[in-house]
């Protein structure tokens, strides 16, 4: 899932896992069958955590357009 954040409007139609705001919520809710299993999803959040940058926003964006 991807979800977009601030007044964003997409130019094209999107795919079901691509949104924005809080709509991802609704598209959460809807789906009812586990696609990760309980140790994929410790080990996903794992390396979330050690791969998350703490950076400034201005570095951020320095980093996307790098």
């Amino acid at each position: 899932m991807v979800v977009f954040v601030g007044g964003r409007i997409f130019k094209t139609k999107m795919p079901e896992n691509v949104t924005h705001g809080r709509v991802y919520i609704r598209f959460i809710k809807s789906k009812k069958q586990p696609v990760l299993s309980e140790l994929e999803v410790k080990e996903t959040v794992n390396k979330i955590k050690t791969g998350r940058l703490a950076v400034s926003y201005r570095e951020h964006v320095k980093q996307i357009y790098n």
